[in-house]
């Protein structure tokens, strides 16, 4: 989940991998250096779909990510997840297609580093969805296929500040801070997986 340039350099990666017997994919929102880890998924065969409003960056990700790719597995999808008609596109995308995620992971977050006398309701609410609104109404548009195939996992990249207070960083130690919380809260949306299947966790 992201944008693609910027404090995150976002994007969010729908990535496939198949094992001996069943195949599984992700849905991966990573950034930063985070790019590394779709590059390692393509690498043992993962199809990754990497999704971001530029689509140069998205172009330039593909690039480089094929390099090490293990197959002709890399490709991308322009969305705006700023937008909550984008994110719900984007989750309809992935449902559409022929093995819908079975892992959610939610890397994607920005840190305005506001003091707080200039923190605005606007920058506020920036911070809280994409770091809080959009995984959550990704994963609970993405959880129930998981379900009905009674397999899946999503987990919750977290930060420092889900556990202690940093300076010119209320928006964000807010929104990361719900993490652990949410992750929790998934775990209950789908008690009835098979509890040796279903994992939810928060990194």
């Amino acid at each position: 989940t992201g944008a693609s340039s910027g404090l995150g350099y976002e994007f969010t990666a729908l990535m496939f991998f198949h094992l001996s017997v069943a195949s599984y994919n992700l849905f991966y929102s990573h950034f930063k250096n985070r790019r590394a880890m779709a590059t390692a998924l393509a690498t043992v065969g993962c199809e990754v779909i990497l999704a971001a409003r530029r689509v140069d960056k998205l172009e330039e990700a593909v690039s480089e990510i094929s390099k090490f790719a293990k197959n002709d597995n890399v490709s991308h999808v322009q969305a705006d997840l700023m937008t909550d008609e984008g994110v719900h596109a984007l989750a309809d995308y992935c449902l559409s297609l022929d093995h819908s995620p079975d892992i959610l992971i939610n890397a994607a977050g920005v840190n305005l580093r506001q003091p707080e006398e200039a923190i605005t309701p606007e920058s506020w609410d920036t911070t809280l969805h994409l770091n809080l609104k959009v995984p959550y109404f990704l994963a609970r548009q993405l959880a129930p296929s998981m379900k009905e195939r009674n397999w899946g996992k999503i987990v919750n990249i977290a930060s420092l500040q889900s556990e202690r207070a940093m300076p010119n960083s209320i928006p964000y130690g807010a929104s990361k801070g719900e993490y652990p919380f949410m992750t929790r809260l998934f775990h209950l949306l789908v008690l009835s997986f098979d509890q040796k299947r279903a994992h939810f966790e928060v990194i």
